[in-house]
């Protein structure tokens, strides 16, 4: 008998795939995506079956994502493919007395950033970066002339005839989702805060008593963006995420390729503000097979080379760190 070739045989099995969903009645034929494709590639989907879609360089679903899915039920899908452009920055705000690091462009994609640099004798106030979300930047910082008598004392003001030692200030100053270290016996002139799971710390970290029983400056405890299971639904969640202020974190997207390869994406926090990379090939790091680095849980990592602290450490106590590369 003689042997059928493989791709015949993937042939027949999707055209008479494709003859049933039509018998039924129930199944979808493929919709019409301009300026991208669709996976898996058929002319007729199975009622129930969910289709994966994307957009061509520049371009975004809907959800401002790099990725869509769609599903057909009785015979219809459940929305519409389409392909948008994205919305990106202008240039971005000018800061007087301050330039700006990398090159200058006069549009500026989602998720980039900006680096501000004072000018000499100026001194800076606020975050020295800005970056652009949903066509909007965040908040950009200023830059102080030194000798302004509107410049904030330093941080970390040395002990010294200004201060007294915090037990003769009276009422310690308290800070929402913080609390600060009692530890008078090694530090009397300072209290040194710290801020409670996912909160990021803002500010001087100790906080001094001036003569007059002033506190200096106090910190402030910055929420965490909330990455919930509903409003994100391109990634793989099993539980609701954290995000610290100003950070970022890889997660695993639900997306796969045809060979059931993770894909990820980066999750950004800033100020109070989720911004999500594109989906991309990625590796996992689990605690079991990679247990020498220092993981509470199981990570996800974009391709490429990146450094991730050891649970040894070397001589006089110093973090170990080791290279880790993602590759396919």
């Amino acid at each position: 008998m003689k042997e059928i070739p493989l791709s015949v045989i993937i042939v027949l099995h999707i055209w008479s795939y494709g003859v049933k969903a039509q018998e039924s009645g129930k199944g979808c034929q493929r919709p019409q995506l301009d300026n991208g494709f669709v996976d898996p590639e058929q002319n007729m989907y199975q009622d129930g079956m969910t289709l994966t879609y994307a957009c061509d360089k520049g371009l975004k679903t809907p959800m401002e994502g790099w990725w869509g899915m769609i599903t057909c039920e009785n015979g219809r899908w459940s929305d519409t493919p389409r392909c948008t452009a994205s919305r990106s920055c202008d240039a971005p705000p000018q800061v007087n007395h301050a330039t700006v690091v990398q090159q200058y462009h006069n549009n500026f994609s989602n998720g980039s950033k900006v680096v501000y640099k004072c000018k000499r004798s100026y001194i800076m106030e606020g975050k020295a970066d800005v970056v652009c979300l949903l066509g909007e930047w965040t908040s950009a910082p200023t830059c102080s002339d030194e000798a302004s008598p509107n410049v904030r004392p330093s941080a970390r003001p040395q002990p010294g005839g200004p201060f007294l030692p915090v037990d003769r200030c009276g009422e310690k100053p308290t800070v929402d989702n913080g609390d600060f270290i009692s530890d008078s016996d090694r530090n009397r002139m300072a209290l040194t805060f710290t801020c409670i799971n996912y909160y990021k710390l803002v500010g001087p970290e100790q906080v001094m008593c001036y003569n007059d029983q002033r506190w200096s400056e106090l910190p402030i405890c910055k929420a965490p963006c909330t990455i919930d299971k509903m409003t994100f639904d391109m990634l793989d969640l099993t539980k609701d995420m954290f995000v610290k202020e100003g950070e970022s974190q890889t997660l695993l997207c639900k997306v796969t390729d045809s060979w059931q390869r993770p894909f990820v994406a980066d999750v950004q926090c800033q100020n109070g503000q989720v911004a999500i990379g594109r989906c991309a090939l990625g590796c996992k790091l689990d605690t079991w097979h990679h247990h020498w680095l220092d993981l509470t849980q199981d990570m996800f990592v974009k391709e490429g080379r990146q450094t991730w602290n050891c649970k040894q450490t070397g001589y006089r106590g110093r973090r170990l760190v080791a290279n880790v590369e993602c590759q396919r």
